[in-house]
């Protein structure tokens, strides 16, 4: 009889010390009044974050992450290099990670960085889920004493917030490819996969080598610092790299000197006129600075509504890093 009390008291500790865990990392503000409503506010406990992911880098580590209908998962972390090992060195406060529940319902990518915690979340039905920090409180009283606030939300459908998109866009949003080297052999991609179709097949993870520079407008909406903006690209391409390793086998990766293309001043930057101004502009600047052998990819992050690129414009050496990708302030 002693026996069996002594192992029901220790199943009971350990059932609270989860739920203590549980309670003690996310405490819950609101939660959805109704179906139709997807934002549940939370409160961060920063510092046991900081603990248990930093757990992940020698082991395993399980933390629990909140879903918008009000569960809770628990998920194995894994670390997960998005910035290069000397990158890494230079911003030690900028971490990414993969996550994946026991049952495999929920998988994606989390990162922790002087920008807050976030979250991108598949589920086994299809829907994805985030978790952001707030950052639109505007009296400073009230955002000292609701600091590490976050919302954890799910992807609106595109009927859903198309309208809400445009008018903060200024219905000026277009997603565009430049065309005038289609015709080269060098663009002809869909050939070059056809014959060799074992790329796409190799379970193999290849890795490119990312430079992506940052327009002082970009560094100014994300913390105004090359750290803040680092750490905005870094969670982009973290969530962009669950994407291209599931479906391409794809990784990308933040070359060593990536901080020297960030700038803090828009005055000061050498990117001006419209997008596609900025393709040139940016090839120009990240040969001269990361040197042409040394990258395999680059990219421009602005707050200039939109994209373009170049077709096929990362199998050669003199446009591969034309592209440009920028969502308004």
């Amino acid at each position: 009889m002693r026996y069996y009390s002594f192992v029901v008291l220790i199943l009971c500790l350990c059932m609270s010390s989860a739920v203590l865990a549980e309670v003690g990392l996310w405490q819950l503000k609101s939660a959805p009044k109704s179906k139709g409503e997807t934002d549940l506010l939370l409160q961060l406990d920063i510092e046991q974050m900081a603990e248990g992911l930093q757990q992940a880098a020698n082991e395993q580590s399980l933390i629990t992450l909140p879903l918008p209908d009000g569960s809770y998962k628990k998920v194995t972390v894994q670390v997960t290099q998005t910035l290069s090992i000397t990158l890494q060195q230079k911003f030690p406060n900028v971490r990414t990670y993969k996550v994946l529940s026991d049952d495999a319902i929920v998988v994606g990518r989390i990162d922790l960085s002087p920008a807050g915690f976030h979250a991108m979340l598949h589920t086994a039905t299809g829907k994805i889920a985030y978790i952001d920090p707030i950052t639109d409180v505007a009296d400073q009283e009230e955002q000292q004493q609701e600091q590490n606030m976050y919302h954890s939300y799910w992807e609106a459908e595109p009927d859903d917030n198309m309208p809400e998109i445009k008018a903060k866009r200024g219905d000026t949003h277009q997603c565009a490819l430049v065309h005038d080297h289609a015709a080269d052999a060098d663009y002809n991609i869909g050939e070059k996969l056809q014959k060799n179709s074992g790329f796409i097949s190799d379970s193999a993870v290849h890795k490119y080598r990312l430079a992506v520079s940052a327009t002082g407008e970009y560094t100014a909406q994300h913390g105004g610092t090359k750290a803040t903006a680092l750490a905005a690209i870094a969670s982009t391409i973290n969530r962009i790299n669950h994407i291209y390793e599931r479906d391409a086998a794809i990784h990308f990766e933040l070359v060593d000197n990536n901080d020297q293309l960030i700038f803090t001043d828009s005055r000061n930057d050498p990117f001006y006129g419209n997008v596609d101004d900025f393709l040139q502009q940016n090839q120009t600047l990240i040969t001269n600075i990361i040197g042409s052998d040394y990258y395999d990819v680059g990219h421009l992050f602005t707050t200039k509504g939109g994209g373009v690129a170049l077709v096929g414009g990362a199998c050669r050496t003199n446009v591969k890093a034309m592209g440009v990708s920028g969502y308004p302030a």
